[in-house]
């Protein structure tokens, strides 16, 4: 029986293209769960052995699932559910569920709508997260959601319609309409208020 280990998430910006490396062995324990940016201990590491080392645009990939647009968030995965944000052509914010194994769509729902870029950034540059139960993803929008693995809708907020104006941002906080600090030497490109 062989198990189906995650090893690697490539979500390319320029492309707009989501791969995910996979080894199959069959002597061991299915890797762990990758819930959020950087992973469980948010460090950007996991205890997996064996991984592979090198890897190109044609080798070394299990499945490549192309997506409407691009994103800087990392993919998250549960079990056999990995989600990504993406925008779309019409500018809209969705938020994918594909088979781990067979990099099949299966639901895409739109969260927002109002896509703009600013630099390399876009409103689905946040990544999103999931206790196991369900996913959460906020886009630059405001837009906030929830949804449960099979793609149904738990709730929706639009965080700006609640607390006013509504930014993410490189190295700096904004309060009331107004930098409060500057942090150059944050490692986050990206912070939220």
């Amino acid at each position: 029986m062989h198990t189906t280990h995650f090893s690697l998430a490539s979500w390319r910006q320029g492309s707009g293209l989501l791969a995910i490396a996979l080894t199959l062995s069959a002597a061991s324990t299915q890797a762990g769960n990758w819930p959020q940016w950087r992973g469980p201990e948010l460090n950007g590491s996991c205890a997996e052995t064996n991984l592979p080392i090198r890897w190109s645009q044609t080798n070394g990939f299990a499945w490549k699932t192309p997506l409407p647009g691009k994103s800087g968030a990392t993919p998250v995965v549960w079990d056999n559910y990995v989600f990504v944000p993406s925008p779309d052509t019409e500018k809209n914010l969705k938020l994918f569920c594909i088979d781990l194994k067979t990099g099949k769509i299966l639901w895409q729902n739109i969260v927002g709508k109002g896509d703009r870029t600013s630099g390399k950034n876009n409103m689905a540059s946040p990544s999103a997260i999931t206790d196991g139960k369900r996913v959460y993803t906020l886009f630059g929008t405001s837009d906030f959601a929830a949804y449960d693995f099979s793609g149904k809708e738990v709730w929706h907020r639009r965080l700006s319609d609640d607390y006013g104006a509504f930014a993410l941002m490189k190295d700096q906080i904004y309060i009331d309409g107004s930098i409060s600090k500057t942090y150059p030497a944050w490692p986050s490109k990206n912070v939220g208020c």
